[in-house]
């Protein structure tokens, strides 16, 4: 009987380890779902993350590609166009006007 209640605690033991080793590696795995920093736009889901951001003179915004498919990232008005990012890749502007 003692050999069974011996394992039986063994057993415990290994599972709570098991336990915390899962939720840690889940806490540490939302951790890094982070949104975008201040003056840098996620490309994410077929979409800009933030939509609009409209930034001071002399401001440098990074756009990200975190999408699988390659995307640019190109101004309505012409002031700026990447060339095509990759998932990973990043293009940076400093801009020298107020913008949106």
């Amino acid at each position: 009987m003692e050999t069974i209640k011996k394992l039986s605690a063994r057993s415990i033991i290994l599972i709570s380890i098991q336990i915390v080793v899962i939720y840690m590696l889940v806490g540490c795995s939302k951790s890094s779902t982070t949104g975008p920093a201040t003056n840098e736009v996620f490309i994410q889901s077929m979409e800009f993350s933030p939509a609009t951001l409209t930034v001071s003179t002399n401001t440098n915004v990074t756009w990200t590609n975190k999408d699988a498919v390659v995307h640019n990232v190109t101004s309505t008005t012409g002031l700026f166009s990447s060339e095509s990012l990759r998932n990973g890749a990043a293009y940076s502007i400093t801009f020298t006007t107020t913008e949106t």
